[in-house]
């Protein structure tokens, strides 16, 4: 029984394409559910009293209500 050499060709290609999408979709799948480690601290406007949360590393930062800049008293360094 004799393969003719194109019908071999189009199988082993079909079979890489396949093994790489695979692969592909494996890995993807992999960086979707990485849990991302986010911080966020409750802050309090001086100004107008509303309540935000913003990251921990500011500062200064801007209130979004009522546009006041805001310092954080308790942070030690600068």
């Amino acid at each position: 029984m004799e393969v003719e050499f194109s019908l071999f060709l189009s199988v082993v290609l079909s079979g890489w394409i396949v093994a790489i999408c695979i692969k592909e979709y494996i890995d993807n799948r992999r960086c979707i559910n990485v849990k991302k480690d986010i911080h966020v601290e409750r802050r309090q406007c001086e100004v107008c009293m509303s309540v935000y949360f913003t990251t921990p590393s500011f500062r200064y930062w801007y209130c979004p209500f009522c546009g006041s800049i805001n310092k954080d008293s308790l942070k030690k360094g600068i």
